[in-house]
C-alpha cells in the first residue's frame, strides 16, 4: 500500500516515527542499566582463574579440589586452531575427538560474534572429549559499550555447565555383605561401595542372596557427593512341590527355576514371595499358574491342573474355524437381502394393483419360500458363528495363569 502525503505532512511523520525509535533506545538503555547494576551488586571484577572449581566440594576441614582446569598452554590469548582437513567435521567426529585428544584439549570452546550497529550478539559452544559431547550452547546480546556485562553473563553460565558435567560421586551404605550394584543395567565390581556417575539420571539396582531386589531412578547433579542408605527386605526360602493333577509327563518351573524331580512330584525351593509358574509337558504343551504369598506354605504339595495339547496351536486353531463361520455368516446374508428384496417388491406391486394374474401370486410365494428358507440358514450361521466365538475365548483364557491354592 502506497500512502501520499505533502511534504509537511510526511516531515510531521518521520518526526513522530524518530521519536517511537529513540524512546524504545531510552528504554533499553534504561535496562541495560539495571541489569548492569545487578550484575556489578552480584559479581566481582572478572579475572581469569584456573582452579574456579576448587571450591565446589567442601568439607568442614578443608577445602577438597576434585578437577583442576588449565587454559591451553597456560596462556588466556593463545587460542587453539583446528587443522584444515577438521574445520568442517561435526563435533562428535573420530577424527576431530583424535585430534583434540592429540593437543591435550578436554573442553573446547567455539563461539560467534556478531555485530549490528551498535549492538553485539555472542553465542559459544563448549564441547568435552574424549566423547565430542556438546554440554553447554549459550548466547547473549547488548551494547557494544556493555560488552563486559555479556561477558560476566557467560562466564557465570558456563561456570554453571561445567560444573553440571562433572562427575557425581556416591556412596552406598547398608548392603548385605553379598549384596552387588547395578548403574544402568550395568554391574559393579563384587566390592565397590562407592563409585562416580556423570551427571543426569541413572537407574540403581541392588541385589543380594535372600534378600529381595530393590532400586530407583535419580536425577544426580555434577559434583556432588550422594550418600545412598539401603534397606534390603530380608525373604525367607520355602520349600514346596508340585504334582500335575492329570497323568502328564513335563516338567515344572517356578520363578526361573526348573523344579528337581522326586518320584512323581517336583520340588523347588522359592524365596517366600508369590510364585509364577508354568508346566511343559512332552508334546510342549504350556500350563500357566501362580501361587500367592498368602497360599504358600513349607513343603506342601501343590495339585497343578495342566493342559494336555499345545495351547498355542489349538488357539490358533479355534481362530481359524472362528474365522470361517464368520465368513461363513457373511456370505449367507447376500442371498437374504436379495430375497428379502424380491419379497418387498411383490408386496409393493400388490399394494398398487400391479398383479392380478395367478402366475405372478405363485412367483411372489415363491420368492417367500426362499426368502424364509435363506433367513433360516442365515440365522444357523449366526449360531455356528456364536458357537465358535465362545470356544475361541474360552480357549484364548486358557494361557493365563491359574491360581492354585
Amino acid at each position: 500500500m502506497v500512502l501520499s502525503y505533502s511534504d509537511k505532512a510526511y516531515e510531521k511523520k518521520l518526526k513522530e516515527a524518530e521519536n517511537k525509535i529513540a524512546d524504545i533506545q531510552k528504554q533499553i538503555d534504561k535496562n541495560l542499566e539495571t541489569q548492569k547494576a545487578i550484575i556489578e551488586n552480584t559479581y566481582k571484577e572478572p579475572e581469569i582463574h584456573t582452579d574456579f572449581l576448587s571450591k565446589r566440594f567442601q568439607t568442614e576441614e578443608e577445602t577438597k579440589n576434585i578437577e583442576n582446569i588449565a587454559l591451553y598452554k597456560n596462556d588466556s590469548s593463545c587460542l587453539y586452531e583446528v587443522s584444515d582437513g577438521n574445520k568442517t567435521a561435526s563435533k562428535d567426529s573420530a577424527a576431530l575427538e583424535k585430534e583434540m585428544v592429540s593437543a591435550g584439549i578436554n573442553g573446547f570452546i567455539t563461539g560467534h560474534i556478531n555485530v549490528y550497529s551498535q549492538y553485539i550478539t555472542v553465542s559459544i559452544e563448549l564441547t568435552m572429549y574424549p566423547g565430542g559431547k556438546t554440554i553447554a550452547v549459550l548466547k547473549d546480546y547488548g551494547l557494544i559499550d556493555e560488552i563486559d556485562i555479556i561477558v560476566l553473563n557467560l562466564v557465570a553460565e558456563l561456570n554453571a555447565a561445567i560444573t553440571n558435567s562433572l562427575p557425581s560421586m556416591v556412596t552406598v551404605s547398608g548392603l548385605p555383605e553379598n549384596g552387588r550394584i547395578y548403574v544402568d543395567n550395568k554391574l559393579l565390581p563384587e566390592t565397590a561401595r562407592a563409585f562416580s556417575v556423570d551427571a543426569g539420571v541413572h537407574s540403581l539396582e541392588f541385589a543380594a542372596k535372600d534378600y529381595k531386589n530393590t532400586g530407583t531412578s535419580y536425577f544426580f547433579q555434577g559434583n556432588q557427593k550422594y550418600n545412598i542408605q539401603v534397606q534390603m527386605e530380608e525373604v525367607s526360602p520355602k520349600i514346596i512341590y508340585f504334582k500335575a493333577k492329570s497323568p502328564v509327563i513335563g516338567s515344572f518351573y517356578a520363578n526361573g527355576y526348573e523344579g528337581k524331580q522326586e518320584d512323581d512330584k517336583a520340588v523347588l525351593t522359592i524365596n517366600g514371595k508369590t510364585v509364577l509358574g508354568q508346566f511343559i509337558s512332552q508334546e510342549n504343551a504350556n500350563s500357566f499358574f501362580y501361587i500367592s504369598e498368602q497360599n504358600l506354605t513349607e513343603e506342601k504339595l501343590y495339585d497343578i491342573p495342566v493342559n494336555y495339547q499345545n495351547t498355542s496351536d489349538y488357539i490358533e486353531k479355534r481362530r481359524r474355524w472362528m474365522y470361517t463361520s464368520y465368513s461363513v455368516l457373511v456370505t449367507s446374508l447376500i442371498p437374504v437381502f436379495y430375497c428379502k428384496g424380491q419379497v418387498n417388491s411383490y408386496i409393493n406391486a400388490n399394494s398398487l394393483g400391479y398383479i392380478t394374474s395367478n402366475e405372478d401370486l405363485a412367483k411372489a410365494n415363491k420368492w417367500i419360500t426362499a426368502s424364509n428358507i435363506t433367513t433360516g440358514i442365515s440365522i444357523g450361521c449366526g449360531i455356528w458363528f456364536t458357537y465358535e466365538l465362545i470356544r475361541y475365548l474360552y480357549t484364548a483364557n486358557k494361557v493365563l495363569p491359574v491360581e492354585v491354592k
